[in-house]
């Protein structure tokens, strides 16, 4: 499912109204963590099947977001921000698993919507092509290289597809560059002297937010039974049974 023009300016206008509502101004990036929190967002890191990337939830007033965690940490941020979607903008919004970051292979609509507020969100244009203008890769037609698409992707925390998809659709980069650039970004990041522990997965990321946490933290330390922690989560009004909970090879 391709995604239209004016649908791609309904979202633009919706992620500029979320930016102004909270205070995260125009083309900054964002840190993902202390905005769920700041949103009184309870979130929860968990291996999943490999197919999943999340879900949110609302109940008796709560947002609750369970993410998993076998995923890169930079797929992980763009998954919470897909869901932020879910939680804030999208209209009568039921809980379902996520499949965040396939963009066009969406099949569901409001899934489809979900990816692009994220892409424009956690990626904001203003910040993408002041990058690419001071590294002179501007003019005279654009012509990104894959160091500042690294510098990028670690301004952003986002995953390198996901910010790979977006520089196609601004026009920055060719759809031969975003085939080739997608392999090993761990590899090619090394190579630019960047961080790597954005293309890591998170087997212990910490939970965000209240009770939950002391949930994990208690359940973690044997302080309560597996039992009790699902208890815990139910009071979410989260079931992870449907989910599927086998980590992938």
């Amino acid at each position: 499912m391709k995604i239209k023009d004016v649908e791609i300016q309904q979202l633009e206008a919706k992620v500029a109204r979320f930016r102004q509502q909270h205070e995260l101004g125009r083309g900054r990036p964002i840190d993902v963590e202390k905005l769920l929190l700041r949103l009184g967002v309870r979130t929860v890191f968990k291996p999943l099947d490999g197919l999943f990337s999340g879900m949110a939830i609302r109940h008796d007033g709560k947002s609750f977001m369970l993410v998993n965690s076998d995923h890169s940490r930079g797929k992980q941020n763009f998954t919470m921000v897909h869901e932020l979607y879910h939680l804030f903008v999208q209209p009568n919004f039921t809980p379902h698993p996520s499949q965040a970051g396939r963009f066009g292979s969406q099949t569901d609509p409001e899934e489809l919507f979900a990816d692009w507020f994220a892409a424009l969100l956690l990626m904001p244009e203003p910040h993408i092509l002041v990058a690419a203008d001071e590294a002179g890769e501007m003019e005279p037609t654009p012509h990104l290289t894959l160091k500042t698409v690294v510098k990028l992707e670690q301004d952003f925390q986002c995953s390198r597809q996901a910010l790979l998809v977006r520089l196609e659709t601004m026009g920055l980069i060719t759809r031969a560059l975003r085939e080739e650039w997608a392999a090993n970004p761990a590899a090619t990041a090394r190579q630019f002297g960047a961080p790597t522990e954005l293309y890591r997965t998170t087997p212990y990321r910490k939970s965000i937010g209240d009770y939950v946490p002391l949930a994990s933290q208690a359940y973690e330390e044997d302080l309560i039974t597996e039992t009790d922690y699902a208890n815990i989560l139910r009071d979410f009004g989260l079931d992870l049974s449907y989910i599927g909970t086998e980590t992938p090879d």
